[in-house]
């Protein structure tokens, strides 16, 4: 646990280096979310809920692995109605010297360009953090838009509408009065 918060806290300083100017700006978007296990996210036109945690087989891992998690999220893409499961790994190993390393690969998701890393876990508050690459959180929607133009005179049509409203009425109760007297 203390190991953990001291790997994440690492992470954190070196996310704080500003990049070098004149990086290339066709790299995709990458952005970092945080959340916990049943909240429930909306960004870039997909909704995210982080379901749960499996635990990862360590024969499938790299060799000296201490641990490795797995953190289930459904996406369901709005625009489209169509749901994902994501369950990308994070993994903590030992090099031959005895230091201590995250492996967390990106998982692709099919159809969009899209990855997706598990990057920090938090266990005192049970959060993650994941990191996606190429999602623009700026999404919008298709809008319709109408246009309404301001007409000068259409209190005058407001004006009359109620105006025959106003006879119609009139008209009808004294037709009904006739009809009533015979």
């Amino acid at each position: 646990s203390s190991f953990i918060k001291q790997r994440n806290d690492m992470i954190a300083r070196r996310a704080n280096v500003d990049p070098v100017d004149g990086m290339d700006s066709s790299t995709p978007e990458t952005q970092t979310i945080q959340f916990e296990k049943g909240e429930i996210i909306t960004v870039g036109g997909f909704e995210m809920n982080f379901i749960n945690y499996a635990m990862e087989d360590t024969t499938k891992l790299p060799p000296n692995t201490n641990i490795g998690v797995r953190a289930q999220i459904q996406l369901t893409h709005l625009a489209s109605s169509q749901q994902y499961l994501v369950e990308p790994l994070f993994a903590l190993y030992n090099d031959e010297e005895g230091k201590t390393f995250v492996f967390a690969p990106p998982v692709e998701l099919p159809g969009h360009d899209l990855t997706f890393s598990f990057s920090k876990v938090y266990p005192e508050s049970g959060e993650i953090d994941l990191t996606i690459t190429g999602l623009d959180e700026e999404y919008e929607s298709e809008w319709i838009l109408v246009v309404a133009e301001q007409k000068p005179f259409i209190s005058v049509v407001w004006l009359g509408t109620f105006l025959l409203m106003i006879g119609f009425s009139v008209s009808i109760f004294r037709h009904w009065g006739r009809e009533r007297k015979k």
